[in-house]
Formats: structure tokens, C-alpha cells, sequence
């Protein structure tokens, strides 16, 4: 036979950020525990707790059409962000200049972020950045994200 499916067993979880998302998938435990599949931390920019490495974001559960509230008590906390979540990237589709400020931004923190934390690329830091980068700040190719840094230099 077949087996009844609760309201609660359909529940979905938001991570509400600076881009809402979806958990990829929740799975009901108890009438007061879910537990989820948490989305990555989208590449826009965010409020970076720098020291910590942290971003705040809230939690919200949805069974049927109805939404808990956001309450301080409903909080996740992604770790380990890269600095350069910081870097406004929000305008570069639309503003070469914009694009270039946020790739100046990203880089500095990134390479900061990366001597800071003794990370194991040493000398190849600076390009893992320019790639890392290349992607946040909206540049298409990786070839065109190196040219901006030798016209920066």
C-alpha cells in the first residue's frame, strides 16, 4: 500500500542572504527538527565578519503555503568565506568600471586573505586569485582577467 505523506514531510528550508536559496534537499527528523542540505554561499556581495571569515545569514522553514518568521534564533553561519565576499560585484555586468573596482577589491583581499591564513599555494597565490576573481567580478574568459592585472600593476 501506499504511504501517506504529512504536510511536515514536504517542508522546505530557506537560507535567507543577499540572494535567497533553497536547501538541496531536507529531510523531516522530528516534529521539531529538519535537517537540510545547506546551499553554497552565492557569489555576490556579502557582509564578511573579515575577522572571523564568517556571513550571517537567517533560516526559514515552509510547510505547505505557510513561512516561519527570521528570528535571531533562526541563524546559520557559513565559515571560512573568502575576504573578497566583501568586493561589491553587483553592477559589473552593466559597468566596465564597476568591474574593475570589484576585480582591484577581490584581488587585494584575496591575496591578503591568502598570506593571512598561511595558506599552501605560496607562489601561486597571485594566480589562483586572478582566477577566483576573473569568476566573482563577471569577467567571461580567464585570459582577460590577466590582462586587467598587468594593466593594473
Amino acid at each position: 500500500g501506499g504511504q501517506r505523506v504529512r504536510a511536515v514531510d514536504r517542508a522546505s528550508v530557506f537560507v535567507l542572504g543577499r540572494r535567497p536559496a533553497e536547501c538541496r534537499s531536507t529531510t523531516w527528523v522530528s516534529d521539531s527538527t529538519l535537517k537540510c542540505v545547506v546551499p553554497a554561499l552565492p557569489m555576490v556581495s556579502q557582509s564578511v565578519d573579515e575577522a572571523g571569515r564568517t556571513v550571517a545569514a537567517s533560516v526559514q522553514v515552509q510547510v505547505l503555503s505557510s513561512r516561519s518568521r527570521a528570528t535571531g534564533d533562526s541563524v546559520l553561519t557559513y565559515t571560512n568565506v573568502p575576504a573578497y565576499y566583501s568586493c561589491d560585484n553587483n553592477r559589473v555586468a552593466a559597468d566596465q568600471a564597476a568591474q574593475q573596482t570589484c576585480f582591484k577589491c577581490c584581488r587585494t583581499a584575496c591575496v591578503k586573505d591568502q598570506f593571512s591564513v598561511g595558506s599552501s599555494l605560496k607562489g601561486q597565490a597571485f594566480s589562483w586569485c586572478d582566477d577566483r576573481c576573473s569568476q566573482y567580478c563577471g569577467y567571461s574568459s580567464r585570459g582577460r582577467g590577466r590582462r586587467l592585472v598587468r594593466l593594473r600593476r
